[in-house]
Order: structure tokens, then C-alpha cells, then sequence
């Protein structure tokens, strides 16, 4: 056959069409796993209460730890903003909670 006559390959010619590279997917990572499961027991052991939201009550009543988080969150704000966005949030929970 000639050059002209000769089909051109496509893609790596190591790679079998139909068959797939990885068939069990991405390992996961051991460590992630652990934590998950050790968050989902404590959150058991305290009464369905997740780690965000224990954060959050923690932060709620630490007017210090809820401005550390949220300079964390929130790094290009100015300390006015931050006690702005505070005051905000602190209004918003009183609020749903029925504290008007």
C-alpha cells in the first residue's frame, strides 16, 4: 500500500478503544475519610449538632472568636466592616430566633 492509501491513526496508539484507564476511579484519601467519620460520631455524640454549627454558637457568644472567624472568612475587610458585618449577622439570629 501507498502513503496515500494507509489510515491515519488517531490518539495513543497504547490506548485500546473501549476500555477504560482507571475502572476503580480516584483512590480517596484515607486521612479525609477518617475525619469524615469522626465528625459524623461526634455530631452523633452531641446531639446532631455539626461542627459548623457548634462553631457558630461557640462564635455567638465570643464576640472575639466570631470577629477571628470571620477576619479568616473575610480577609480584605476593614475592622469597621467586620463589626458592621457582626452586628449584622448578630441581628439576623435574633431575628430567627424571635428576638425582635
Amino acid at each position: 500500500m501507498d502513503e496515500q492509501n494507509t489510515p491515519k491513526r488517531r490518539g495513543n496508539p497504547n490506548w485500546v478503544k473501549g476500555n477504560i484507564a482507571n475502572p476503580h476511579g480516584r483512590p480517596k484519601k484515607p486521612e479525609i475519610e477518617e475525619l469524615r467519620e469522626a465528625l459524623q460520631a461526634t455530631k452523633e455524640l452531641k446531639g446532631g449538632q455539626s461542627l459548623l454549627q457548634s462553631i457558630c454558637a461557640r462564635a455567638y457568644d465570643d464576640s472575639s472568636l466570631a470577629i477571628a472567624i470571620m477576619k479568616k472568612l473575610l480577609p480584605d475587610m476593614t475592622k469597621a466592616e467586620i463589626e458592621e458585618t457582626k452586628e449584622l449577622i448578630i441581628n439576623i439570629v435574633d431575628y430567627s430566633k424571635g428576638d425582635k
